[in-house]
This record gives structure tokens, C-alpha cells and sequence, in this order.
């Protein structure tokens, strides 16, 4: 009996080292990378370009993107011509008539929309600030039907897209004043709580910076912003997790979230319970509710240091190091399911569980 207790405290770590070591489907950057793409899509409401996607809501939209050339202040992940290199649908393009690093004044920097707790804990969105406050970024110059490309790419085809299109007025460094679109988080994703981006999306948004002319100080301002870094162990389990995510994304009927039944709704709260926990546990451990960010002032000078320094001492780190350990555990039983989903899948000869359109074989 007591080797039994023993197999079955044991069954879950075993399971993890298994599909590890022996499936090459389960290489960790390849992990990584499905976990990242999948997590983005079912928070954004993306959907993949070979689904087709039923006529969103009719919303207001400003006049502005009515334009033949529409102009965009992009902050985040945008700010990186790569990104953008591969924004559009199938991986395409979008094309931008020109781009100008500017600032606009009133807004700021958040993080504020948070997603799946710690690989993607936090992403970027602008938000209402003092007029005292401003956040920099590049003025993106778009045709309409490329501005409309971008749009999609950010959720915007979603009955409840996930940003707002927001008019802002953004100052060029050189002294012009335009009228841009910022995408901003909308009532339904915005929180009043922020978390750190993950390193990847931190790394992303400094690239792009730096690519794109921004001021040093905005760019010092970047680098001191505190990302989340799990372990090796830790991302594992979250990416095996991540098929038994998909698992109930499908029951509760994907992104029309459309399934009758018990089972549908059995799913869904699931997925949503599950994700709740995942975010409260990371946001009151780890950052004792929220990431807070120095405010960037409109008055410092461009070329004068702004520095904020990221939280070191002893006490954040044991936070870190608790909120790794129960992230863990309430990860842990979802990890172990997605194995045996992978294996049983495996068994049967049928691919893996996506956010895609399910396989017709």
C-alpha cells in the first residue's frame, strides 16, 4: 500500500519526464512556441485565417480609419518591423507607407490585459493617464486596407474585439502633430491590476524600439520593466497543459463559444475558472496584486535618464519563488491530462488538438 501512495505521488512527475524525453513532438522551444501562438489566439479572439469568421457586431469605429491612409501609434509588439513582417494573415506582411518615432501625451504604457500566468502573464496596451504622462512609440502610416489588415490581426473581427480603436494625437520628433488610432484596451480586457510581460514580449518590444529610433530614455525606460522568466520545469508543465487548454476550448465550442449542453458549459467554466486561478495566485504572490510602473513624464528631456529600477530584493524573489511552486500545483493536474489527451491521440493516429479548424481526416 505504501508503494502505491508512493507510485501515485510520483505519477505526475513521471509523466512530465516521459513525454519530455522520449516525444520530439514535445521539444521545448517547439513547446514554447505552440503554447505562446495558441495562448495569444484564445485571449485575442484571432482566429486563423482558414476559419471562416462570421461578420463581428456592428461597433462604432472613429472616422479616422474611414481614411485612405490611416495613421497608427504602435507601442507594443508592432514596433518591431518583424513582427509586422509577419502581422498579416498566412503570415503575411502588412506594408506601411512610412513610420516617424513619436510620443503622445495624456497615455501611458499598461499592462493591464493580462493572458496565461507566467509563460504570457501580461500584455501591452495604452491607457488613460495625467496629462503629465506619455508613452512613446512609431507612427505607422497605412493604407486603409492594410490599416483594416492590422485591425483583424489585433482581434478586431471578435464580436467584443479585445483593444478599442482610440483617436490620439501623436507628436512626431520632428515637431508635427497627427491624429493617430492607438489601440487601447477595451472595458472587458482592461483590468485594474497590471502583470509584467513575459522576457520574450519584453525582448520584442526593446528590439523594435531600438529598430525603430525611439528616444534612449524611453528605451532605458523598457529595459527596467520587470518580466516574468519561469523556470525550464515550470514551462513544461505549462506546455503540456496547454493540449488539455485546447481540449476544453473545443468542448466549450472554440471561438464562437456556441456548444449546447452541459458539456459546453461545463468546459468553459472550466478554461475560465482555471485561468482566474492561474492569474490570481501569479498576481497576489508574486507582485502583491500588481506590477507597478514608474510613471514616465512628458517633461523629462528625450536624452535624460528615467530609470526605474525592477524589484531585487530578497522578499520579491521568495514571492517569485512561491508563486513557481503553487503555479505548479494548480497547473500540474491539467499538465498530466494533456499528456494522456497527446498519448491517447497518438494511439489513435489523429493529430494533436489546435485552435485551428479541427482536421477533416
Amino acid at each position: 500500500m505504501r508503494f502505491c501512495y508512493r507510485i501515485g505521488f510520483f505519477f505526475p512527475f513521471l509523466s512530465l519526464a516521459f513525454a519530455f524525453f522520449t516525444s520530439p513532438a514535445l521539444s521545448r522551444s517547439r513547446l514554447a512556441s505552440e503554447s505562446r501562438k495558441a495562448i495569444s489566439m484564445s485571449v485575442t479572439g484571432s482566429k486563423p485565417s482558414s476559419v471562416q469568421v462570421s461578420p463581428r457586431s456592428e461597433r462604432a469605429r472613429p472616422v479616422e480609419v474611414q481614411a485612405d491612409v490611416v495613421y497608427n501609434f504602435a507601442f507594443g509588439s508592432n514596433l518591431s518591423p518583424d513582427k509586422r513582417n509577419s502581422r498579416g494573415a498566412n503570415g503575411t506582411a502588412i506594408t506601411t507607407k512610412s513610420t516617424c518615432p513619436a510620443y503622445v501625451q495624456g497615455f501611458r504604457l499598461a499592462f493591464n490585459m493580462p493572458m496565461f500566468p507566467p509563460l504570457e502573464p501580461g500584455m501591452a496596451a495604452l491607457t488613460g493617464a495625467t496629462s503629465q504622462e506619455c508613452c512613446h512609440g512609431l507612427l505607422l502610416e497605412l493604407d486603409k486596407q492594410e490599416y483594416e489588415r492590422l485591425w483583424l490581426s489585433e482581434g478586431g473581427s471578435a464580436a467584443n474585439p479585445p483593444y478599442d480603436e482610440t483617436v490620439v494625437v501623436a507628436r512626431t520628433y520632428d515637431g508635427r502633430e497627427v491624429r493617430a488610432v492607438a489601440f487601447t484596451a477595451s472595458l472587458h480586457s482592461a483590468k485594474p491590476y497590471e502583470l509584467p510581460p513575459s522576457a520574450r514580449y519584453k525582448d520584442l518590444m526593446l528590439k523594435g524600439a531600438k529598430e525603430s529610433g525611439l528616444s534612449p530614455v524611453w528605451i532605458e525606460y523598457l529595459e527596467n520593466i520587470p518580466s516574468s522568466k519561469p523556470t525550464k520545469l515550470l514551462q513544461l508543465i505549462c506546455a503540456c497543459y496547454l493540449q488539455f487548454s485546447i481540449f476544453l476550448f473545443r468542448q466549450g465550442g472554440g471561438f464562437a463559444r456556441d456548444r449546447k449542453g452541459w458539456i459546453g458549459s461545463l468546459a468553459r467554466a472550466m478554461s475560465a475558472g482555471y485561468r482566474a486561478a492561474l492569474v490570481s495566485v501569479y498576481r497576489h504572490v508574486a507582485w502583491q496584486g500588481s506590477l507597478r510602473l514608474k510613471p514616465f513624464r512628458v517633461e523629462q528631456p528625450i536624452f535624460e535618464t528615467n530609470s526605474q529600477a525592477p524589484p531585487s530584493t530578497a522578499m520579491h524573489k521568495m514571492r517569485l519563488a512561491l508563486a513557481e511552486v503553487a503555479l505548479s500545483i494548480l497547473l500540474l493536474p491539467g499538465a498530466v491530462m494533456g499528456i494522456l489527451i497527446r498519448a491517447f491521440r497518438t494511439l489513435q493516429g489523429k493529430p494533436m488538438y489546435s485552435f485551428g479548424p479541427p482536421s477533416k481526416k
